[in-house]
């Protein structure tokens, strides 16, 4: 069984590869290549191979992936990215470290971002996305999603949410619950993110960045953190 080091450095490649194409697809775009071509420019690892499974417009600015166990892919669209909707800058140090104007309530009743995270699936099998829709839309800063309990957690900085949806359907069963606050926004590249579950059936972890030189972007300090999601407590 993958430890939660090694569930995560996969996610890191899995993510990684889809940012790759969707960037790549865009600047080959502007050089008038389709993203099928962009393929053929791709050099890939003896034994491996890369395949085309989404591109723009279907999915853009991707930050965060994971599969569900129906086999689709949730993707969080960070569109948001760089600042986040409906604040103020009040202040802006030398490494682009912003305090806002104050703390935005969580969604959906704080400003409705441009953030959304998207269900992508591969209907007939060939391959390639083929259908999507949105399980929300609205966030703010969304840096990672996992699931269980009956719903989906939730990194909406400041905020761990748990959107509940208890039979199924890809819709949320009513407004997030809040978890836990206080997780920095003051650089969108070292916010939290990363949910993994861990090796516990009741725990999970997750990991954020804070590139060693302003105040940890989380309440409990810098590096990653284990905690029981439906307690809303870290260790």
């Amino acid at each position: 069984m993958m430890d939660c080091r090694s569930i995560h450095a996969t996610k890191l490649l899995l993510a990684g590869a889809l940012i790759f194409l969707a960037c790549v697809s865009e600047r080959a775009q502007a050089q008038g290549y389709a993203p099928e071509e962009v393929l053929r420019h791709m050099t890939a690892a003896e034994g491996f191979e890369v395949t085309l499974f989404a591109s723009e417009p279907l999915v853009r600015q991707p930050v965060a992936i994971e599969f569900d166990d129906r086999g689709r892919l949730w993707v969080i669209q960070y569109l948001q990215y760089p600042n986040p909707e409906g604040l103020k800058r009040v202040k802006v140090d030398r490494y682009s470290g912003t305090q806002y104007d104050r703390v935005p309530e969580p969604p959906p009743h704080g400003p409705r971002g441009a953030d959304r995270i998207t269900i992508l699936e591969d209907v007939d099998g060939d391959g390639r996305a083929d259908a999507s829709h949105d399980f929300v839309s609205g966030l703010n800063l969304t840096t990672g999603l996992a699931f269980g309990h009956g719903g989906v957690f939730v990194l909406n900085v400041p905020y761990l949410l748990f959107y509940p949806d208890r039979d199924g359907n890809d819709v949320p069963d009513g407004d997030p619950e809040v978890l836990l606050t206080g997780f920095g926004m003051d650089d969108a590249h070292s916010v939290a993110n990363s949910l993994t579950w861990g090796g516990r059936a009741e725990s999970v972890c997750w990991s954020y960045l804070s590139v060693g030189r302003r105040k940890n972007p989380a309440p409990t300090g810098g590096g990653r953190r284990n905690g029981h999601p439906a307690r809303g407590q870290v260790s």
